[in-house]
């Protein structure tokens, strides 16, 4: 996962800590989230995120305009996200462009993208271990803990029927795990906002739209609730 403090305004309000879940394509929606929270006036003191998640929030705290990442969702293609180049460890690469390391790293996810290495380390997709990276977050400044919204847009786990082959069944276990992780830790949140995305796949980038109205409409849904434990909020 990659964890980025929010530089801001030393004179500004703290605001609230957010983190993004991973999800593939799926994680356009965190923009849907991001722009309510900037329209509403709500200010994000600390970020973090896991694989595309950790991408959004790399891009968010380095004050990167949310017009524009809207705009670069609704035109984005996988072939410029990744290009095909057959591995041992991976079907494919991410070099191409001035990556931030620890992005390409929390983005690596196995079976499909190689390991990277960093500091003597391989490293591969942070959902391994924290699909959803509230730990994190609340970790950046212990002493000064902020108010947590965390945002889950990974696949929920359907019962399709035997698997039909084995990176299937991989599949299916690796979504299992990560869900339960994902659950336990929207528990330490103080909101848990999980958008409407059945009828999105973790690979389609063809309804950008959708999946940023479906971030959208979930916090819009929290609003009440998060203004309400702002309010309550030690100054």
């Amino acid at each position: 996962m990659t964890s980025v403090p929010d530089a801001g305004d030393p004179g500004s309000p703290p605001g609230i800590a957010v983190a993004l879940s991973g999800g593939g394509a799926r994680t356009i929606a965190h923009i849907g989230v991001l722009r309510v929270l900037a329209s509403e006036g709500i200010p994000v003191g600390r970020i973090a995120g896991t694989s595309g998640g950790g991408l959004i929030a790399v891009l968010f705290a380095a004050g990167y305009p949310l017009l524009d990442l809207e705009r670069d969702a609704l035109s984005i293609e996988w072939r410029r996200l990744a290009e095909l180049r057959p591995h041992p460890l991976g079907l494919l690469a991410t070099e191409g462009g001035p990556v931030v390391p620890a992005v390409r790293a929390t983005c690596a996810v196995p079976e499909f993208y190689r390991p990277v290495e960093l500091d003597g380390h391989i490293l591969v997709d942070g959902g391994v271990v924290e699909p959803l990276p509230v730990e994190t977050v609340l970790g950046l400044d212990p002493q000064a803990r902020l108010p947590c919204l965390a945002v889950n847009v990974l696949p929920r786990v359907v019962d399709q029927g035997a698997p039909r082959h084995p990176l299937q069944l991989l599949g299916r276990i690796t979504g299992i795990v990560q869900q339960e992780l994902a659950r336990r830790a929207a528990a330490a949140a103080d909101w848990s906002v999980e958008p409407e995305l059945s009828g999105f796949t973790f690979f389609g980038l063809d309804n950008a739209e959708g999946l940023l109205a479906a971030g959208a409409a979930a916090v819009r849904a929290q609003l009440p609730r998060l203004r309400e434990r702002l309010r309550a909020a030690p100054a």
